[in-house]
């Protein structure tokens, strides 16, 4: 190894090397890299045309077709049917673009234009023109439209609509047309025309003349045209090779040049024929696309050297011979178009980076992947060569030494590579190895430094070294940090940092930097990175990790400080991080720049500030002046790099400033000054519309209209309906090299609150359920060198809202919240009147309801006031009747007389009542023609004295049906009261029925002769308080009678009217229905009975004296065993009842019913008698005590009232009552009454109930339901018989009923309450066991039978059978000694 040498000869090494580079590069650059379009985005592969518009996009004409291509996605114009708009001939050979962004498109069938900005297409009609086979256009800067087509020359001036033939302004010619091939417009502004066989033509537009040039060729062919950037004219021929036009503008003096192919010259021009011709811009080479493959014009010297590519030849084969098109795009890119080939691209963009695959190490070795490398000199390079050790490369000389080879290293073991290499500052090389420690080199001797040489050394396996700037060495190996001080002590970092609380970990070092500071920054990979701080005396560390919550990564690859002491860490997995001094944590940059997951391998500053490293997808480039504004470029294979993966930290910058790095391939390089970019702006546009994943193509084109307001190209607006708002947006670049490697940023302003970015992979934005309102949509793009296009594109979107929450549906909504506001304030002040005037509507009312509940209850008082002196007139006849029986007839008199009064006060009771709707009514099953001949029965004494009598007509036939006995008996009472009243002395009343069974109807008349009623009277008959004429007839009248009889038949939902003639007499006819399905469920009351025999107290006075008169009603002796209570507030009738009684019972008498109370719990009480209106206590609160009360339950009770309602009888019987008489009372009934509860009373003591338990259901005279419900309720009593818990609430949930409604049934069937039920039953029970078993213990007894009480249960059995149940016993015990 030499490392002095001369300067010249430096300087003549140094030139050798630049020239072997270039040449090198020219080699390399000619290796051509055909890259193929997708051909599934192709219609066929019989490419014709390649055109670039004005906005970027590439147009490929082919046999099928015409297709736009945005790097991505294409678009495909053929004919078409079904959609106008993309509908062409098939076989499309060119197309151009005018000033005004529309397409002329020349196919074998005519011309087509397509205005982009409305994205209509149509053919252009004009003779020859619409039939001809169009091969050439050019659209010119000054706005004309030249077309070439086998029927001749057409133009199209500016302004103009129209096309005209130019054929006849140029010299005859042997055919009838110009057979145009090709046309072209030069820099000059001329219009140059390469016809078929007919030479080539130049239009001058100044002198507006045709010029011809002939013998161009024998054929005079000009198949294709091309001006280059020089403003030659070359002419590529059929059959004749290429032409290059010398003085073309001098028509005397121009000449030609030819270049043909040559069959034994490799290097000549590849085929004659000729198909098309056009340069690149990136070399200034001329590229010819020949029926034989494809030409590039090396030099024109002499016949001209080109470089040839076809099919199956060289490295890199032209993939197809017929090359038909050829294009270079502003990006640099060449395009290939092959006749059945497909579409190609060739980059011919000069390579940024020097590759140097490391030829001379390939010779020896199968790899040349550099794991580390560093200058060795001027003209070599020391490298660690991944499996084969280290090497010196000599790149001027092309030669590679072994380390094996050297003196100095043949010694050394055997190793697998060098991972790092640094040199000491006193010029000793470091060489770390995998498996040996470090070779120290100091360009004489090797030294190594290993585990047998520094024990302390943790491991032989080193990745990293550093050299700080006070001498020390830091070592990173595989399991950890070490450092060599330089007096040659090897120190481990748990020596150098004692952690008491851990030891440091054993991790692998990657890199080791020192900044500014002296700190020392270690890199792992998975256990962050390492800061060490030297105070002077000692060494302190910190980790900065992730799980520290001081970074955001886990570890890093590589570390660097740059010339402004900032600390770069290339992470594992997480990009680039930045170290910040003030928050003293790393931070992690520029991540829309890298992939997800990159690993950066390397990083190196260059001399302008430039940081450069390597991941493993690519390389980047930062210029670090200003992170805030850092422009990031991003470098690839296509720019000269060996692969998109470095090997790490393999990489080293020279004194001159070239930076080298290593990679599995060998070894890039290059001069970061020298690199230029590709500066230029490229367009970024919109290429599809998805709504719900259908393209706005596939859509009808009238709804298209609707939601763009132009061609997606240059569209500005988009609206969208409501149940449109899941919609995507594709965009790109129109940057063709290496397009999914582009890199893009979005934003919907509006919607998205920052820039999102992405990638090529993902190159659209997708909205889903966009709520509805304006948004403006932006896109930027990036080629792959980072490059950001200032094009953006931006396009505003408007999502209308549902046609309900639209700006006229709001309208609509304020207008009618309006409407409804006014109409609620309108509804709410009449609600307010309203209410207002309800309410005092309802004070009226209350006040009038208390007026007649008033005047009502004065009524109900002055009825009992006078109902009571009419039942001491009543008593004193009945008993002047039993002591003078032969006074009767003259006492009747005064007996009738009383009974009319009664009628007359129960009549206006009645009348208020209706007057205040309180009148109910309640019907029943019954026989109505029974009931009413017993009505008339008890109608026939008041009567008498006028000896009128009553006849009844068709009351043969019963009927039967639901109706209401009260309020029938005061109609007929009141109309046959009428009768009478009208009837002369001696007269007859005739009463007959009729019957209508199908429609359930009952009619009944009363008949009367004498005088008839004047009409104009008959319509007041039922007015209250109408006067007739009963003056006329001596008879008296109130007024109310015929009025209260209208509202009762009426309440019956009957019908009354009258009828008045001389001949006929007066009659009242009245009509009600009978069936059940007329009433309602309120109106019917099955449980009453509507035969009157079944009531005692109905009874007419015959048949009341009838029966006060039977024997058998009045006992034969006085019985003054019975006791019966005599509980009345008027004196004298009190006094009178108890005078006529005392005859035949045992009487006491109680002024209220709270002395009554007190004389039953004092005295043994039979039976009781009491009035219902009383002080203190009423008779109805008495009732309800004497039958709540298990001691005095069984005894009877009757009321006595003037209430004769049936609302007064049935609060009467629910309160227990046994028997209920109106007044004025009979005596005679009462005692009646009385004598038949006292039999029933005998009867079952008779019956020896003690011996029953209760009683049994099956001997009673009930209903089934009735018999079942009893059943029930003493078998669940005797399941609980000896449950000393079972009570009311249990018994009641077993049956399944309400609780009223169980107590109303039970008082109704059995008479006594559930309560009294219970302890029946337990004391029936308990008898039974004292007559089975007279040993049994009276404990034991009440236990068994459900009390927790003996003594209680002794004081009940007494109560209830008149024994204690000790006495009972001792009795049995006697009768069984007996």
């Amino acid at each position: 190894m030499i490392h002095t040498i001369s300067l010249p000869k430096q300087l003549f090494l140094f030139l050798l090397l630049i020239l072997l580079a270039n040449i090198r590069y020219n080699l390399y650059a000619n290796d051509l890299q055909f890259i193929p379009l997708n051909s599934s985005s192709l219609p066929t592969n019989e490419v014709r045309n390649l055109y670039q518009d004005n906005d970027g996009y590439i147009w490929i004409s082919t046999y099928n077709g015409l297709l736009r291509f945005d790097g991505y996605s294409n678009i495909v114009y053929r004919p078409n049917g079904i959609d106008p708009t993309h509908n062409i001939n098939g076989f499309v050979n060119i197309v151009s673009e005018d000033n005004n962004h529309k397409l002329w498109i020349g196919t074998n069938n005519g011309l087509y234009v397509l205005d982009k900005q409305k994205g209509s297409i149509k053919k252009i009609i004009s003779p020859l023109l619409q039939v001809s086979h169009i091969e050439a256009l050019e659209c010119t800067s000054k706005g004309e439209i030249w077309v070439g087509a086998n029927k001749g020359i057409f133009r199209k001036r500016a302004g103009s609509n129209t096309f005209e033939l130019c054929d006849s302004q140029i010299q005859e010619t042997n055919s009838p047309y110009f057979d145009v091939k090709s046309i072209i417009e030069d820099s000059n502004g001329n219009i140059w025309i390469g016809t078929w066989a007919q030479g080539l033509l130049r239009y001058d537009p100044k002198s507006d003349r045709f010029y011809t040039y002939r013998n161009i060729n024998l054929s005079q062919s000009a198949h294709t045209l091309f001006e280059d950037n020089k403003g030659n004219i070359w002419i590529g021929t059929w059959r004749h090779g290429l032409i290059k036009m010398e003085n073309p503008y001098d028509m005397d003096n121009y000449s030609l040049k030819h270049f043909k192919h040559e069959e034994n010259r490799e290097e000549s021009l590849c085929d004659n024929i000729i198909y098309t011709i056009t340069q690149d811009r990136n070399t200034g080479k001329l590229w010819i696309g020949a029926r034989s493959g494809l030409s590039i014009l090396e030099s024109e010297n002499g016949n001209g050297t080109f470089s040839n590519y076809l099919p199956n030849k060289g490295k890199n084969p032209l993939p197809f011979n017929e090359v038909n098109a050829l294009l270079y795009s502003r990006d640099g890119l060449m395009w290939i178009g092959m006749l059945g080939g497909g579409v190609y691209t060739v980059n011919t963009r000069k390579k940024l980076f020097n590759y140097d695959p490391i030829a001379p190490l390939l010779q020896r070795f199968p790899t040349s992947s550099v794991r580390s490398a560093f200058p060795a000199s001027e003209q070599s390079i020391y490298m660690g060569i991944m499996g084969y050790g280290l090497i010196e490369y000599n790149v001027a000389e092309q030669k590679v030494i072994h380390y094996k080879q050297h003196p100095a290293f043949s010694h050394l073991p055997y190793i697998s590579t060098v991972n790092d290499i640094i040199r000491l500052s006193d010029g000793t090389f470091c060489f770390v190895t995998w498996d040996d420690g470090i070779w120290l080199y100091n360009g004489k001797d090797t030294k190594v430094v290993n585990t047998q040489t520094h024990p302390a050394l943790t491991d032989v396996c080193i990745y990293s070294l550093l050299e700080d700037k006070r001498g020390n060495l830091w070592i990173g190996t595989r399991t950890g940090l070490c450092m060599l001080d330089p007096k040659g002590k090897m120190w481990t970092i748990d020596m150098l940092i004692p952690n008491e609380k851990q030891a440091w970990a054993q991790v692998p070092v990657f890199k080791i930097v020192e900044d500014k500071n002296s700190n020392i920054w270690i890199a792992t990979p998975n256990n962050g990175i390492w800061r060490l701080t030297y105070d002077g005396n000692k060494y302190s560390g910190k980790i900065y990790a992730a799980s520290h919550n001081n970074s955001q990564s886990v570890g890093a690859m590589t570390m660097c400080v740059d010339s402004h002491n900032q600390i770069w860490a290339g992470t594992n997995g997480n990009g680039l991080d930045l170290y910040n001094e003030k928050t003293d944590r790393f931070l992690s940059v520029f991540n829309e720049q890298f992939e997800p997951g990159d690993v950066v391998f390397s990083m190196i500053e260059d001399n302008s500030e430039g940081l450069w490293l390597t991941t493993n997808t690519k390389m980047y480039h930062i210029n670090i002046n200003h992170i805030d504004a850092a422009h990031i470029h991003t470098h690839t294979m296509e720019e000269g790099l060996q692969d998109h993966i470095f090997n790490r930290n393999a990489c080293f910058k020279k004194e001159d400033g070239t930076l080298y790095f290593g990679g599995a391939r060998g070894l890039n390089s290059f001069r970061p000054d020298q690199i230029s970019y590709d500066n230029t702006s490229y367009p970024v546009v919109i290429t599809d519309l998805q709504i719900h994943n259908t393209s706005i193509r596939h859509l009808p084109q009238a709804e298209v209209e609707k939601i763009l307001n132009a061609p997606l190209d240059y569209a500005t607006h988009i609206v969208l309906p409501y149940d449109k708002n899941n919609f995507s947006l594709d965009f790109s670049i129109l940057s063709y090299i290496n397009p999914q490697l582009n890199k893009y940023k979005y934003q919907l302003e509006g919607y998205d609150p920052k820039w999102i970015s992405t990638n090529a992979r993902r190159h659209f934005a997708y909205y889903n359920n966009l709520p509805a309102g304006d948004y403006i949509f932006k896109v930027k793009g990036a080629n792959p060198n980072g490059n950001w296009s200032n094009q953006e594109r931006s396009i505003h979107i408007t999502i209308l809202p549902p046609p309900w929450l639209s700006w006229w549906a709001y309208s609509l909504y304020i207008l009618l919240a309006i409407g409804i506001f006014v109409y609620l304030y309108i509804t709410i002040r009449k609600r307010m009147l309203m209410r207002r005037a309800i309410e005092m509507g309802k004070l009226q009312r209350q006040k009038l309801e208390e007026v007649n509940h008033a005047k009502l209850q004065f009524f109900t008082n002055i009825t009992h006031e006078l109902l009571t002196p009419l039942s001491v007139i009543q008593a004193s006849v009945e008993e002047l009747n039993l002591q003078y029986p032969r006074m009767k007839s003259q006492l009747r008199g005064i007996s009738d007389n009383s009974m009319r009064l009664i009628r007359l006060i129960q009549q206006i009771l009645e009348f208020r009542k209706v007057e205040n709707a309180k009148q109910q009514l309640r019907v029943s099953e019954g026989n109505i023609t029974l009931f009413i001949k017993r009505s008339v029965i008890a109608f026939t004494p008041l009567v008498r004295k006028k000896k009128l009598y009553i006849v009844l007509e068709n009351f043969d036939t019963p009927c039967t049906g639901y109706f209401d006995s009260d309020k029938l008996d005061k109609i007929l009472y009141n109309l046959l009261s009428n009768a009478a009243k009208y009837t002369l002395e001696g007269g007859t009343i005739t009463l007959r029925q009729s019957i209508d069974p199908n429609n359930q109807r009952y009619t009944f008349s009363i008949n009367n002769p004498g005088t008839p009623i004047p009409a104009e009277k008959i319509n007041h008959l039922f007015e209250r308080f109408y006067e007739g004429e009963y003056r006329k007839f001596h008879t008296i009248g109130t007024g109310i009678g015929l009025s209260l009889t209208k509202d009762l038949v009426k309440l019956h939902h009957g019908d009354i009217r009258v009828t008045s003639t001389l001949e006929e007499g007066t009659t009242f006819t009245v009509e009600i229905p009978f069936g059940r399905n007329v009433f309602s469920n309120e109106e019917v009351d099955d449980s009453l009975n509507n035969y009157l025999d079944a009531e005692t107290e109905n009874l007419d006075h015959e048949e009341a004296d009838t029966l006060a008169d039977r024997e058998d009603n009045i006992p034969s002796s006085p019985n003054h065993n019975i006791h019966v209570l005599l509980a009345e507030d008027n004196e004298e009738l009190r006094k009178s009842m108890a005078r006529i009684l005392s005859a035949h019972f045992l009487i006491s008498e109680a002024k209220d019913g709270r002395e009554a109370w007190q004389m039953i719990g004092q005295e043994k009480i039979d039976l009781v008698v009491t009035d219902i209106m009383m002080p203190e206590i009423n008779g109805i609160e008495l009732c309800k005590q004497i039958k709540s009360t298990f001691e005095t339950a069984h005894i009877p009770v009757i009321l006595i009232t003037a209430r004769i309602s049936d609302a007064d009888r049935v609060e009467g019987y629910e309160a227990g009552a046994d028997g209920y008489i109106c007044k004025p009372l009979k005596i005679s009934v009462l005692t009646a009454k009385i004598n038949n509860l006292l039999k029933k009373q005998e009867l079952g003591k008779n019956n020896d109930a003690r011996k029953k338990l209760v009683f049994e259901a099956k001997e009673v005279d009930y209903t089934p339901q009735d018999e079942e419900f009893l059943k029930k309720a003493l078998d669940i009593v005797n399941s609980h018989l000896d449950d000393q818990q079972f009570d009311t609430t249990a018994f009641t949930n077993e049956m399944g009923m309400a609780r009223t409604t169980f107590n109303e049934k039970m008082k109704q069937l059995a008479g006594v309450t559930p309560a009294v039920f219970i302890s029946n039953v337990r004391l029936q029970a308990a008898f039974r066991l004292i007559q089975e078993n007279k040993k049994i213990r009276i404990s034991e007894l009440a236990y068994s039978v459900g009390f927790n009480d003996p003594k209680y249960f002794s004081l009940c059995f007494r109560k209830k059978f008149g024994i204690s149940p000790k006495d009972m016993k001792s009795e049995g015990e006697k009768t069984n000694e007996e």
